[in-house]
């Protein structure tokens, strides 16, 4: 079991794409946030979180992870938890998002 515990120092705050952070194992696991969506009157992003093999992919506000490929339920309680903690940080960085930076690779 790893402590999911990412360092927002390690996280940027203009890009849709986070640097690899190290988890308290010494694993490196990356956290994607996208730009922020509304639908019927309600925003929302995602967040997703990736190492070597595995993705699991949240939505924020709710700090639900939606999907996973080889995250075990443990470590998926620690990504919602750690949704929960940054919340206010995983905004600012989703309101940050220019999708045409992103997607010109600036």
């Amino acid at each position: 079991m790893q402590d999911f515990d990412l360092s927002m120092e390690d996280m940027p705050s203009d890009k849709s794409e986070a640097k690899n952070a190290k988890t308290s194992s010494g694993k490196e696991m990356k956290m994607t946030v996208t730009q922020v969506f509304k639908k019927d009157g309600k925003r929302y992003a995602f967040v997703a979180f990736s190492d070597e093999k595995r993705v699991a992919e949240g939505r924020i506000p709710e700090c639900k992870i939606t999907s996973a490929t080889d995250f075990t339920k443990q470590e998926i309680m620690q990504l919602e938890n750690y949704m929960r903690r940054n919340t206010e940080t995983l905004w600012e960085m989703a309101n940050k998002v220019n999708v045409m930076d992103a997607f010109m690779g600036r």
